[in-house]
């Protein structure tokens, strides 16, 4: 601790009249975070992982042969993926040194009662990010709307593999559909491209989203669909630097915008209450997806 903090002992330490002084952070605190993340980094490095350039959350590992294994942090959640020999000499070491949380909450269960598996496929040399973007206008109890995509790796004959899927209340209030359609897309890309950037420096070892991977954006809106692809700007100003910049990513060859009737819209789950989930199962459980992307222009 690089300050004082004073706490009152709980009941069960039958400590009445007494203060404790911390000496390490402890759960709660506003730099508990912070904190944790640096005992992670801090192990990490020592045990040879590099931190990524693009996200301090995402460490690497190299050896003779190229790229050995990754991992990715969020809080107290790990993902890792590489060799036999990465998972014996430096997962099964991480998981002495860093003690896990072990509370299963209620979603955990319920995932357990009701599991969904996830198919990953080998995809091929090339590769797309495909994103699926979908929002409802003003179906929140507050008058709000809800924005939700879909983020996956796409290959070869249709092949996928899931990447991530969000569902949000959108970030401000909007006076219409179209609004809404473009702002939920507008926080896609925003996560697809930073997926690309990451992505192009693990493979290409180059922070930049030129040259590299590209974003196939795929939207069942037609109004937001001309709206990228016109020359003409949108009646309603605040629309116009959101959409403006999607223009000028399609112009830069770093993503294309597709429409899509709205029964092959898999992000409608994220978006509508009673919506079926099974388009989006079946993208899970069997690695492939069969939309049928529509140029309009």
């Amino acid at each position: 601790m690089q300050r004082k903090v004073h706490l009152r002992p709980s009941k069960e330490a039958n400590a009445n009249g007494k203060l404790w002084l911390l000496e390490k952070c402890v759960y709660g605190l506003a730099d508990a975070s912070l904190k944790w993340y640096e005992k992670v980094k801090k192990t990490l490095n020592e045990c040879g992982g590099i931190e990524s350039k693009v996200d301090p959350a995402v460490f690497y590992w190299y050896n003779s042969n190229g790229l050995a294994g990754v991992l990715a942090v969020h809080v107290d959640d790990f993902l890792w993926a590489g060799t036999n020999l990465f998972e014996t000499e430096i997962i099964s070491k991480n998981k002495r040194e860093i003690q896990y949380f072990k509370r299963v909450n209620k979603l955990l269960r319920k995932v357990r009662n009701d599991p969904v598996s996830l198919h990953f496929k080998e995809l091929g040399e090339h590769v797309e990010l495909l994103l699926y973007t979908d929002a409802s206008f003003g179906n929140l109890p507050d008058g709000g709307s809800q924005g939700g995509f879909v983020i996956m790796l796409l290959g070869e004959n249709g092949k996928i593999n899931s990447v991530t899927w969000q569902s949000k209340k959108i970030r401000r209030v909007v006076r219409s559909t179209l609004a809404s359609e473009a702002l939920a897309l507008a926080d896609g890309i925003d996560c697809a491209t930073s997926l690309a950037t990451l992505y192009n420096e693990l493979v290409f070892n180059k922070c930049t989203t030129e040259g590299g991977i590209t974003v196939r954006c795929v939207i069942d809106n037609k109004d937001l669909f001309e709206a990228v692809h016109s020359k003409k700007n949108v009646s309603e100003k605040r629309l116009r630097l959101e959409i403006s910049c999607i223009k000028e990513m399609i112009q830069k060859g770093e993503l294309t915008v597709h429409w899509i009737e709205t029964k092959e819209q898999i992000a409608n789950v994220l978006t509508k209450h009673g919506a079926s989930a099974q388009n989006l199962f079946y993208c899970f459980e069997t690695g492939l997806v069969n939309t049928v992307f529509i140029a309009l222009n």
